[in-house]
């Protein structure tokens, strides 16, 4: 991943000055017009009236939330494939002015964007009658969101969670790797893409002074007691006489859609404070964009395997329902010559 540029750097600066020195709701987001008065979401009348809305009108997939000209509860997507989440939603389509809005925060850095775009966003939550506990934003591979300088979902959802009075929980799940782009790919091709690509940040506390190295190998190495605080299964002395009673859990035995959850057992042992952030609660997943909703589905089934009691999703906008061809739908025959991940 390349490194990020000096004219890069200055360039988030403009950006971060120019924030702060003009009022941001002075003028439409989309058209550029000045505003005449106060407007609700930073954008004027005829703008507000061009976003490409989900109204009522559309029939809406009950679990992905993608509008077709249907009498069916889901689309075949849903239909054929289960999904970890329970629903998800969005307040537009991604195209015209909503399409616009996404691209000018993630491409031009216009981070002040995401501020009527959350408005945007909590409001389908009460329109939709949403009730979380928590939301969390999608996040994105450390090295891209250090190129990019942030992550679009959670500016979205730091804006939704102060306008809904929910906690925001952010930095506990992470993406894992960078995938290749979803752009191009078949919905099978993207949820092969994506798996296993999320997981729960670890995070213990610092062990007490005094928290004891009696349980793992006491009698060696006494002068550097640091060295036999918590040790893995591999480092345990093979002669010791019952090397299953102290030893601790090896965490790449864990599952692979909880790879990264600490998995380390003992009473001694310390936990991932992380998972306790998520366990029981009713999880609100933030994004710019649904397309097949692989992403989001990856990522709730992350949160499931922590402990999560539900999972959601709400974006700012999604793709258009398209009637998939079998090839995107089905795996591909096992004899066929397919380069295609």
């Amino acid at each position: 991943m390349a490194a990020v540029t000096v004219r890069e750097k200055f360039k988030k600066l403009k950006s971060k000055f120019l924030f702060g020195l003009f009022p941001t709701d002075a003028v439409c987001l989309v058209c550029g017009e000045e505003l005449k008065s106060d407007r609700r979401f930073s954008l004027c009348g005829e703008c507000v009236s061009a976003l490409p809305y989900i109204s009522d009108e559309y029939n809406i997939c009950e679990k992905c939330g993608k509008p077709f000209f249907d009498e069916a509860r889901f689309c075949l997507e849903c239909q054929n494939h289960r999904k970890a989440f329970e629903r998800a939603n969005s307040p537009f389509i991604y195209e015209g002015a909503a399409a616009k809005l996404v691209e000018q925060l993630k491409f031009n850095n216009k981070q002040y964007y995401a501020k009527p775009m959350g408005g945007f966003v909590a409001a389908e939550y009460v329109r939709r009658d949403y009730s979380a506990d928590a939301l969390i934003p999608v996040p994105m591979f450390k090295e891209a969101e250090k190129i990019r300088g942030f992550n679009q979902s959670r500016l979205i959802g730091e804006a939704a969670a102060e306008i809904l009075g929910i906690e925001m929980i952010a930095d506990v799940l992470i993406k894992t790797r960078e995938t290749k782009h979803q752009i191009g790919l078949t919905a099978y091709e993207r949820r092969k893409n994506l798996e296993g690509a999320f997981g729960i940040a670890e995070y213990a506390p610092a062990p007490a002074n005094n928290a004891s190295n009696t349980n793992v190998n006491p009698d060696k190495n006494t002068s550097n007691p640091d060295k036999n605080t918590y040790q893995n299964t591999v480092n345990i002395d093979k002669n010791t006489s019952n090397p299953d009673k102290n030893t601790y859990q090896n965490a790449s035995n864990t599952d692979k859609n909880t790879s990264n959850i600490n998995k380390i057992t003992g009473s001694d042992a310390p936990k991932n404070e992380n998972i306790e952030k998520i366990k029981g609660k009713r999880i609100l997943l933030i994004d710019d964009v649904i397309t097949t909703g692989s992403t989001i589905n990856e990522c709730a089934k992350v949160l499931l395997g922590a402990g999560a009691k539900s999972v959601c999703a709400i974006a700012f906008c999604g793709t258009k329902y398209r009637l998939p061809r079998g090839d995107m739908l089905k795996e591909p025959e096992k004899d066929e010559k397919n380069d295609r991940k």
